[in-house]
């Protein structure tokens, strides 16, 4: 069963589970690494207006300068934590949930049990396969969290494409 740890809001909000050749060590490098030399702007998704790549670059430094790199259990927890589409998929066509009034509690709990081991199976599977990129190798993997409810920059980080050069996972925590 999926729990969510700290704040829950009804604004959506994603873990994006980021590779990196090394963690950045200033703003600068950090743009480096989110832009393009010539970018300039980073687009909202939703508005006809986008925000100064510097103060997106200075929002994930400041974010990266406090988290530390995963290690597998840390990457599993967060991949377990939300959703991606194609475990849930998966899990719902393997196993779906067992509802209605001819179930007992048993059998749901043992359907609960069934689906989490196989969710484990499923995230394990899909993050061994992450790591068959070539741009992963030797990466350290870190997490950072977006949500469209920290203002209007962080929605447009959150549903914009701003780890585009990086190889990541995107989580929703909808």
């Amino acid at each position: 069963m999926k729990t969510r740890k700290g704040f829950v809001s009804n604004s959506s909000s994603s873990n994006f589970i980021i590779a990196l050749a090394h963690k950045p060590t200033s703003v600068v490098d950090t743009q480096a690494m989110l832009f393009d030399k010539d970018q300039t702007i980073f687009p909202d998704p939703y508005k006809d207006c986008g925000y100064p790549v510097v103060d997106v670059a200075e929002r994930v430094f400041q974010d990266l300068r406090k988290a530390e790199p995963l290690d597998i259990a840390d990457i599993l927890e967060c991949l377990e934590s939300g959703y991606i589409s194609e475990i849930y998929n998966t899990l719902e066509t393997e196993l779906p949930y067992l509802c209605g009034g001819n179930v007992t509690q048993a059998e749901r709990q043992a359907c609960y049990d069934k689906r989490n081991i196989r969710e484990r199976e499923l995230v394990t599977a899909y993050w061994n396969r992450f790591l068959m990129l070539p741009k992963v190798k030797d990466c350290l993997f870190f997490v950072l969290e977006y949500c469209d409810g920290g203002g209007f920059m962080s929605c447009a980080m959150e549903h914009g494409d701003l780890f585009r050069l990086l190889p990541h996972i995107q989580i929703s925590l909808h």
